[in-house]
């Protein structure tokens, strides 16, 4: 049986930010992104938005498509095991 697919925001943790020496606000600043919900969504409460997509494919020459498929993997994986409870705040604050 396959591993279960990331979320975007463990990728994100993983696979840039550790690597880079990233803190969270230093890439929410880089991207010009909420730190609250850039926290969110490393935390995974937050699912994967097209305006932080095409951010991060922008500033890490990858594409938005990417980003967004990972999010759709991860929740179509979710589903049809019923491994994880959505929780989503995507009505979060933005100031």
């Amino acid at each position: 049986m396959p591993s279960p697919p990331r979320h975007p925001g463990e990728y994100i943790l993983v696979e840039i930010m550790t690597p880079l020496g990233l803190s969270v606000m230093a890439l929410a600043l880089d991207l010009n992104y909420p730190f609250a919900l850039m926290v969110a969504l490393l935390d995974r409460r937050r699912a994967m938005d097209a305006d932080l997509a095409l951010k991060l494919g922008a500033r890490f020459d990858m594409t938005s498509e990417f980003w967004i498929q990972m999010q759709n993997n991860f929740e179509q994986y979710a589903v049809q095991n019923q491994t994880h409870v959505f929780e989503y705040d995507n009505t979060a604050e933005t100031v």
